[in-house]
């Protein structure tokens, strides 16, 4: 049954949160970071903690981008949630698009996408999914690509 774009699909959350989350710790976790465990409350996915200071992160998996450096991306923008941007607070975070077939991401700043000349509304149509939903396109070039497996 499909449903609303903004809509929590329980579905694709089990799917591919977790997957998305273990992901970004291992790779931060390389760089020097330290990624306690969190419990889900359904707020930013995880903390990172790096000389003192904690980083917000929101880990979202999506499926057939199949990129592996900027030059690959299918499109001249990232797509990001709006809805997501309940998340910044008094505290931005860092956004990170999990590819899940090339364990590639490519993430910014929630300062840096939630800007209204980046804003769209966009219709959905897949097969779980349909209406409209509001979208931030932020050009590649305000955008960090790396591999998680580095």
């Amino acid at each position: 049954m499909k449903t609303k774009p903004s809509q929590f699909r329980r579905d694709s959350y089990n799917e591919s949160n977790q997957f998305g989350i273990d992901k970004i710790a291992q790779f931060l976790s390389r760089r020097g970071f330290s990624v306690p465990d969190k419990p889900e409350d359904y707020k930013v996915d995880m903390f990172a903690f790096k000389d003192g200071e904690q980083f917000n992160i929101e880990a979202e998996v999506r499926r057939g981008l199949n990129f592996t450096v900027r030059e690959t991306f299918p499109f001249n923008t990232v797509s990001f949630l709006a809805r997501k941007n309940k998340y910044q607070g008094d505290k931005p975070f860092w956004y990170f698009l999990v590819c899940r077939e090339t364990e590639w991401c490519v993430f910014a700043n929630s300062k840096d996408i939630f800007n209204d000349k980046y804003k769209i509304i966009k219709n959905i149509n897949s097969t779980r999914r349909s209406g409209s939903d509001t979208m931030y396109h932020v050009p590649l070039d305000k955008c960090e690509f790396r591999n998680l497996n580095e």
